[in-house]
Parts: C-alpha cells; structure tokens; sequence
C-alpha cells in the first residue's frame, strides 16, 4: 500500500468472471473510483504466460454479464452513476478480439410526487432514453 495514494487508489474491487462460458475465468477490476463510486475498470484473460486485455473504460459503478452473446462471449452491461436518481448504461458486445461499446443509455428514476421521510419517492422502475455512445464518458476509443 502507497502512503501517500488516496483512498479511492488504495481500493480495489476484482472479481473472477466466466465470459465466454469455457470454464475458465477472466479477471475483471475496478479502481481509482470517485466519491459517488464511478471507477475504472478493466477485463482480462489468460493469454498463455501473461493476459489479454479485453477491456479498458472507465465510469462504471456496477458491471454484470448478460444473457445474450457475441462472437461467443456474454456481452456486458455496465452502469454509472450521475446523481441520487439518474445515470447511464452501457453494453459491450466482443468484437472477436475485444470488447466494444454497442448501445448506450440514460436512465432516470421519475418522482412520484410522495414523500417518506421528507424524502421524495421515485418510482420502483428507471426510465431508460437511448444516448450516443460516441460521447460516452467512459469510452477510450
């Protein structure tokens, strides 16, 4: 641990991942998140000696595999944070070599108009608008 790196450098989040569905398993992280935990992330599998990387953006809070594929690999869903009701998703689908961001969208949870606690209360259900993945923040491409 460095003493003088921030607490969102010392943290890290990895979790093992089955992408393709072969049995063995990829390496996913997450690091250098931001206050409202939007982090960096990165995919990684086994290359022989060494590995080959899958996956390199950034603003994601949460990731998770989907059901569907491409080119024989589980596409993936990743998701950002914004504010206390709003944010984006992204899907990445495998080109053959990597992964690539394919469909982009925003999400909101509308108010309801009741209060709980001197809260506003959303709705259970986000409403989700298509956005352009050329200016997604999270893409290096």
């Amino acid at each position: 641990n460095d003493q003088w790196a921030s607490p969102s450098e010392r943290g890290a989040r990895v979790e093992l991942l089955d992408v393709n569905g072969d049995g063995d398993k990829e390496l996913a992280m997450q690091s250098f998140c931001s206050a409202v935990g939007n982090c960096a992330f990165w995919l990684y599998q086994k290359d022989g000696k060494g590995f080959k990387h899958l996956l390199d953006t950034s603003m994601v809070q949460r990731f998770k595999l989907r059901r569907t594929k491409s080119n024989g690999y589980y596409d993936l869903e990743t998701s950002a944070h914004d504010s206390a009701i709003s944010g984006g998703i992204a899907v990445y689908k495998f080109s053959g070599s990597e992964y690539k961001i394919s469909e982009c969208f925003g999400y909101e949870y509308e108010l309801t108009g009741k209060m709980k606690n001197g809260q506003a209360v959303p709705r259970d259900k986000p409403t989700l608008t298509p956005a352009d993945c050329e200016a997604w923040p999270g893409d290096k491409e």
